[in-house]
């Protein structure tokens, strides 16, 4: 039994002969794109190309241990994985296979049926997986509106703001009462003669915001209505301030601007960015949704359309406002990192997983088997995972590694604390200016 890089296979008879001797001989066309981290492609100077990436090393291990001599041409022409297009034909790597031009292709792709009519995948082994989605970017408000200063009483429920009203009212005819039937040797008489409508109402206020009145009453009564505000207010206050900081800074279910894509059907001023080469466009052109089938016509059109492709400038348009993105997350997240995270999937569409397999052209079925063989010995020692992921460790880039979410306060969390300052300042010089006409309509009196 042979020794493979000093690793002696047990459990198979692996066996590296069989091939046809022309397989050896003839040198392989490969063919390939630029597919960072998968594979990536570089222009020298003097006009060659030099690759790496994690297909290009599974590749070479296969290559080595089978004896083979290879050529990797890429392909600068355009077209990408490929897809079929109006009149039959293949374009892109899908193109090279089927026409003979090239025998292998070094990328991996999931099972459709149109492919596997046309090419043979490699398919003892998947090298790699995909997750394509739908995503958009996650709703930020950081414009005034309206609803910027209404999230000022989202900590505490609608129906505890009607009780602190109710409360405060009730405060009021409290102090109103009492001050009213207590004899005026038990209460200051300034207090007493002040005891109007109005002024109890804002003494109650103080209260229950933490302040005092200006001049105590001594009357017992009136104090223990004090107290009992004065209570209310830390009760409320306590909690107020805890579930507003917990509202500011655990991370909790996410804003999605759409849900669905007959939402974003129906939503106006939105883009739709995809590579058009991946094969679900395929499935689009003919899908009997006419949602999906809107996306295919707006590749054609390219109304509301940005077509991506492997560059991190064209990636980085998926996070723009107003555009939702048909892509792998997984790949998206080699070039976006952490800002992944601020894009998430339509609730209402599925994600898709699939296995994906290299691909070569149809009929080689020797050549094919022991490609198989190879990758089945790659996978079993382990090689295979290593290989993965020295080039493809995106790991949890939004998960958690505590027990709670947490987010950091942003001037964006805070925007609609920092509007009470220029409103404070505007209803003070509203009431500074309602004092001022008063006081000169006294005068005159």
């Amino acid at each position: 039994m042979p020794s493979i890089n000093s690793l002696i296979p047990v459990g198979r008879n692996w066996s590296l002969e069989g091939l046809n001797s022309s397989y050896l001989d003839n040198e392989l066309v490969v063919t390939a794109i630029h597919d960072p981290p998968y594979l990536s492609i570089r222009a020298r100077p003097d006009g060659s190309f030099s690759y790496e990436g994690y297909l290009l090393d599974v590749w070479k291990t296969v290559a080595h241990q089978l004896g083979l001599r290879y050529r990797i041409v890429p392909l600068l022409r355009g077209g990408g994985y490929g897809s079929l297009d109006a009149n039959g034909s293949w374009s892109g790597m899908m193109g090279e296979l089927v026409s003979g031009r090239a025998d292998l292709a070094l990328t991996m792709l999931y099972m459709r049926s149109d492919r596997a009519a046309v090419v043979d995948y490699v398919d003892a082994v998947s090298v790699g997986r995909t997750s394509y989605t739908f995503l958009v970017r996650t709703g930020h408000r950081q414009a005034v509106t309206p609803d910027t200063l209404c999230s000022l009483l989202r900590p505490l429920h609608a129906d505890v703001w009607w009780a602190l009203i109710a409360a405060l009212f009730l405060l009021s005819l409290a102090f109103r009462v009492l001050l009213s039937v207590t004899c005026r040797g038990a209460g200051a008489p300034t207090t007493t003669d002040r005891a109007t409508w109005g002024s109890c109402l804002f003494s109650s206020f103080t209260i229950m915001v933490g302040q005092g009145w200006p001049t105590m009453p001594s009357a017992l009564s009136s104090r223990t209505v004090t107290i009992f505000g004065w209570a209310l207010y830390t009760i409320i206050y306590n909690s107020y301030a805890a579930t507003l900081v917990s509202h500011l800074t655990v991370a909790t279910a996410v804003s999605r601007p759409l849900h669905s894509l007959k939402e974003f059907h129906g939503a106006r001023g939105w883009t739709f960015a995809v590579d058009p080469s991946i094969g679900a466009m395929n499935h689009w052109k003919s899908s009997d949704d006419p949602y999906e089938k809107d996306l295919y016509q707006r590749s054609v059109t390219q109304r509301n359309f940005i077509a991506l492709n492997i560059s991190h400038q064209s990636q980085w348009q998926v996070m723009q406002p107003n555009v939702m993105s048909y892509v792998d997350r997984h790949k998206l997240s080699f070039f976006l990192g952490s800002s992944v995270c601020e894009l998430v999937p339509l609730l209402d569409e599925p994600v898709e997983e699939s296995n994906n397999y290299l691909v070569m052209v149809k009929g080689r079925y020797r050549l094919r088997h022991a490609i198989n063989q190879e990758l089945l010995r790659l996978k079993e020692t382990g090689l295979l995972s290593r290989l993965e992921l020295r080039w493809i460790n995106f790991g949890s880039k939004c998960g958690s590694s505590g027990a709670s979410d947490f987010k950091e306060l942003t001037a964006g969390d805070l925007l609609a604390l920092l509007l009470l300052i220029p409103l404070a300042a505007v209803v003070s010089a509203l009431l500074a200016a309602v004092e001022r006409l008063w006081f000169n309509y006294c005068l005159r009196k």
